[in-house]
């Protein structure tokens, strides 16, 4: 069997009145890849004035430590209020998800994990056609 090329790539799309991250089919979270996507997405939450976020894929690998996910909790609260809605289809949340949570809400940022789209969209409280 092939090794798959994982990825850290991504796509941000506003879709008026929320943020999309589409994953990379291959995509994998790593601590690089993480801090870039907080970059644009805090980037396009300003300029969209937008607070919420769907970020959506499924995730192959994480390669984050404790730490990581601490950074990366802290780094949301950079956009006021924002209500981050994590549509990963083949991920399990665990502890490193829930520690990640802790330290997102301990910031007033909202973070909860999702396996439909039409439940991460009402959490959101958007539209699928927005």
């Amino acid at each position: 069997m092939r090794k798959l090329d994982l990825s850290t790539d991504f796509e941000i799309i506003f879709r008026a009145s929320y943020v999309h991250i589409l994953l990379a089919e291959t995509y994998e979270i790593t601590p690089e890849g993480v801090e870039k996507m907080w970059q644009a997405t805090i980037e396009a939450c300003q300029k969209y004035n937008c607070n919420k976020v769907l970020s959506e894929g499924n995730i192959h690998a994480r390669k984050l430590k404790a730490w990581d996910a601490y950074s990366s909790g802290s780094q949301g609260s950079e956009i006021p209020a924002l209500r981050h809605a994590c549509l990963f289809y083949n991920y399990q949340p665990d502890d490193m998800s829930e520690f990640f949570k802790t330290v997102s809400a301990n910031r007033g940022t909202s973070v909860e994990f999702f396996r439909s789209k039409p439940e991460a969209l009402r959490w959101l409280g958007v539209e699928e056609n927005d």
